[in-house]
């Protein structure tokens, strides 16, 4: 039963390579883009949670649903001046 599921997934993940390599092609493309320019479609990758992020260390990943207060309030961090 465990060898029928397998079989299934790796058919599955062969069947949605058609879908997914123009999927990510968009992505990597509305990234280039810039997502401030696209506001309409930055709300619904955010809201769906497949934002497209850059393997950069400039851009770290985020998710502003676990945000505790605005980036731009002041905050107690200690160790830092």
């Amino acid at each position: 039963m465990q060898l029928d599921r397998e079989r299934a997934i790796r058919i599955a993940d062969r069947l949605l390579v058609p879908f997914v390599f123009p999927a990510a092609a968009l992505l990597k493309g509305m990234r280039r883009l810039g997502v401030q320019r696209i506001p309409a479609s930055r709300a619904v990758l955010d809201r769906l949670g497949v934002f497209p992020i850059r393997n950069h260390y400039y851009e770290p990943y985020f998710d502003s649903r676990e945000l505790y207060a605005p980036l731009d309030q002041d905050r107690h961090l200690p160790g830092i001046d």
